[in-house]
């Protein structure tokens, strides 16, 4: 992935994103608040497991909140699970599944449904769907995505030792990241056995504390 990324402003017309404007009555005192809300597809997000590698799939690739939230930083990427939108017409699992191939390049021999969770519910109604699919005899590629969409993506295939320290310094940051690699950890204890507890370093605490998320 080239980290070497400008960031300007534009003024093109939104291509995902439609705000909606509501008004809602029966709260306290019978008042009526006026609320706005990003109106989205839903989305899917797939721990990918190696199974015969014993190796898990994450996907690095450029995201335009980090990007401009911690501009300092340096860092404008995320390190997550495989993820995309649920096409007009597709079901959540057959969204899973083509993004799993479209992103990094292997068909899932299984997929099993972990859970869903609104992304961000006072502001968006968008609803992702978690997944883990697992893979064997499968190559592991270093780069993944569609071409025509220029996702610029990385594919890292770590160990769950790996996938456990880099949890632990903070780089598996955003919410979807961090509830598969919690849900392997409490679900599927032959894969991660010996790491110990997900923990996360908490930035805002001394050096060397974390919390736990067990």
């Amino acid at each position: 992935m080239n980290n070497e990324k400008t960031i300007r402003p534009s003024d093109l017309p939104p291509k995902f994103l439609r705000v909606k404007k509501v008004m809602v009555d029966g709260f306290d005192g019978g008042a009526t608040r006026a609320f706005e809300y990003l109106d989205r597809t839903d989305s899917v997000g797939v721990l990918v497991y190696h199974k015969d590698k014993e190796l898990f799939t994450w996907v690095k690739q450029f995201r335009i909140g980090q990007a401009t939230k911690d501009s300092g930083s340096g860092i404008n990427y995320t390190i997550e699970p495989v993820a995309g939108m649920v096409d007009p017409g597709q079901t959540p699992d057959e969204a899973a599944a083509r993004e799993t191939f479209e992103e990094v390049g292997v068909q899932a021999s299984s997929l099993a449904k972990i859970g869903s969770f609104l992304m961000c519910s006072g502001i968006s109604n968008e609803r992702m769907h978690l997944y883990f699919a697992e893979v064997e005899g499968q190559a592991l590629n270093a780069r993944g995505g569609l071409i025509e969409e220029h996702e610029d993506i990385d594919v890292l295939h770590w160990t769950a030792q790996e996938t456990h320290e880099a949890f632990a310094r903070g780089e598996l940051s955003n919410a979807q990241s961090m509830l598969v690699w919690q849900w392997a950890c409490l679900h599927k204890p032959e894969l991660t056995r010996g790491i110990g507890s997900p923990t996360i370093a908490d930035a805002n605490a001394p050096a060397g504390a974390a919390f736990n998320l067990g």
